[in-house]
């Protein structure tokens, strides 16, 4: 990395200050690239880069190039900077210098690191992804949405960026991740919810009326779910919103539905249901078709099944002859 577009990229990680960078360039600069993390420990003035920054710079991926992962980084930092406070502390008092010794003495010093704990696992791909959005605004080293591009791009009909120039009105289907969620609940008592959903594009508002919240709830649960959403367009002063009529995951795309017309919430007739459910578990999603009081929920996963004429027999065992209804894929 030159050093120009090195000073842009640290310029604007959060937690680190301008003071702080400009010492890192300027060392950079005078005395070649950093080896390691004990090596800009070292080098630098840990009076501006503090333990906040140094965990900001690695979190954002700054210090990738040194051979380690960010979570083995983030072990060893505390134990570096113990040291490298001490080796600065040696040279302030006049006990060795690291400029005026030999090259291979040099070299042992800054071989002198802290040991990577070997058994440490990386962070999952969608913590370091979160960790770059949220220290740089941007994602880095990838996007949360990249395993999922071909399943979106299959199975939507429209892109965040696009949705200013086209029908109002019209129905969509987008797919993305959800980043923001605010629930409320309306004058009648019933829980809805505003959703940012972001694609690869940019970002959309989806309204969730109560109907479609109490059916999707299930879909919204997790850290930014990755969701499938269709509903109408709704264009007001030219600001996109869609008024959300389905949401699914993603996981869940291509999959056959199961919907179960449940006569009664019945406690009783809710627990075999849930017994047999279980025996049947498999990877298709399974809504409930309330009768009294008339609702449709989402199951949890662990309530998923495998469709077949089995499953269709075990469950109308319970819940009756013909409340079995298997859609798709």
């Amino acid at each position: 990395m030159r050093t120009a577009r090195f000073a842009w990229v640290w310029r604007h990680i959060k937690n680190v200050g301008i003071g702080a960078i400009n010492n890192l360039v300027e060392e950079r600069t005078a005395n070649g690239p950093f080896r390691g993390l004990g090596d800009l420990c070292r080098r630098a003035d840990t009076r501006q880069l503090n333990k906040r920054a140094l965990e900001s710079l690695i979190k954002a991926g700054a210090m990738d190039s040194f051979g380690a992962t960010r979570s083995q980084l983030l072990a060893v930092l505390d134990q570096t900077l113990e040291r490298s406070a001490a080796a600065q502390r040696r040279r302030i008092n006049g006990q060795v210098s690291l400029f005026d010794i030999a090259p291979s003495e040099a070299a042992a010093v800054v071989d002198d690191d802290v040991p990577l704990p070997a058994d440490q696992a990386e962070f999952p791909t969608s913590m370091l992804l979160n960790m770059e959005k949220e220290l740089l605004g941007i994602y880095v080293s990838g996007h949360p949405l990249g395993q999922y591009e071909r399943a979106i791009r299959e199975r939507t009909t429209a892109q965040a960026a696009d949705l200013a120039e086209m029908a109002e009105g019209g129905r969509v289907t987008l797919g993305g991740l959800a980043v923001q969620m605010r629930r409320i609940t309306t004058k009648n008592g019933e829980p809805m919810a505003f959703l940012t959903l972001e694609d690869m594009t940019g970002q959309v508002e989806v309204v969730i009326f109560p109907r479609v919240y109490a059916r999707s709830a299930k879909a919204l649960d997790g850290d930014s779910p990755v969701l499938l959403v269709t509903g109408k367009l709704q264009l007001r002063d030219d600001e996109p919103k869609i008024l959300a009529e389905e949401l699914i995951p993603i996981t869940t795309a291509g999959r056959s539905k199961v919907y179960l017309r449940v006569p009664k919430n019945d406690q009783r007739l809710l627990e075999r249901l849930r017994a047999t459910l279980q025996l049947c578990h498999g990877a298709s999603p399974v809504y409930l078709c309330f009768v009294q009081p008339k609702k449709t929920l989402l199951t949890h996963e662990e309530y998923w099944v495998e469709p077949g004429q089995e499953m269709v027999e075990m469950i109308e065992d319970v819940l009756g002859r013909g409340a079995v209804s298997i859609v798709g894929p």
